[in-house]
């Protein structure tokens, strides 16, 4: 835990420094800022759970909305005169899963699963961005049945990550574009990756529709924790510019 909070204190400070400059520009119309509520239909496969006995997981879909309580993915950005530019992204979901375990006794397993991303980025040529920034993960599970009392179990990690991302213009309305980002490095977790391609089409200068394909893959092993995983589904967003 003093490990995740030094480092998401050393990132919130890089930010600070960063934006510091820019604060005179609010009222020159040099920002553009963007709210994105979206969907991602992701599947989970992989190994995780204690490092001595993981659980093999392989659930579509289907399967996750079926055990969501409740959830909510999304993500705001600012730009700053089309160069900088930083963005918030998260996923919060409350899964609940009940069953019938020894003897008939009712088993009921809840888990909180959360990611959220913070990123800077910088403009390196036309329409190609570097970022830089962290991807912090949560899992609180606990578990519950007749007569024994409830176990619980919570991880949670920050992750440090590098990336890109391209944009390529296909009409006036629409554009396809491509990240991918890797981290972790050891630091925490020993790898991690991801990948993003979506098309986007403006109805106006407001709106405008997203469609793509979002993946996340993470090798997380420590403290006696394995979270050996691939999120991946498609993606269908709105984003909201003011």
């Amino acid at each position: 835990m003093r490990e995740i909070r030094e480092y998401v204190m050393i990132t919130i400070g890089a930010l600070i420094i960063t934006f510091v400059p820019w604060t005179n520009s609010w009222a020159d119309g040099d920002w553009e800022f963007r709210f994105v509520p979206f969907l991602w239909a992701s599947s989970l496969t992989g190994e995780l759970g204690p490092k001595t006995r993981p659980a093999t997981v392989n659930m579509d879909f289907s399967d996750l909305f079926e055990m969501t309580e409740a959830g909510f993915t999304g993500e705001i950005d600012a730009t700053y005169k089309e160069d900088w530019w930083f963005a918030v992204e998260g996923q919060y979901l409350e899964l609940e899963e009940k069953g019938t375990g020894p003897g008939g006794a009712r088993v009921k397993a809840d888990v909180t699963f959360g990611i959220a991303s913070f990123v800077v980025g910088k403009r390196l040529i036309q329409n190609i961005d570097v970022y830089t920034g962290g991807r912090y993960l949560h899992m609180d599970t606990d578990v519950s049945l007749t007569g024994v009392p409830t176990i619980g179990k919570k991880e949670e990690w920050v992750d440090p990550i590098i990336g890109f991302r391209i944009r390529a213009d296909a009409t006036e309305k629409l554009f396809i574009r491509f990240g991918m980002d890797v981290g972790g490095f050891g630091v925490n977790s020993d790898f991690t990756y991801a990948f993003l391609s979506n098309v986007n089409y403006a109805f106006n200068d407001r709106y405008s529709a997203i469609f793509g394909y979002r993946m996340l893959d993470v090798e997380y092993d420590k403290g006696g924790f394995l979270f050996d995983a691939k999120m991946d589904g498609l993606l269908l967003g709105l984003a909201i510019t003011f």
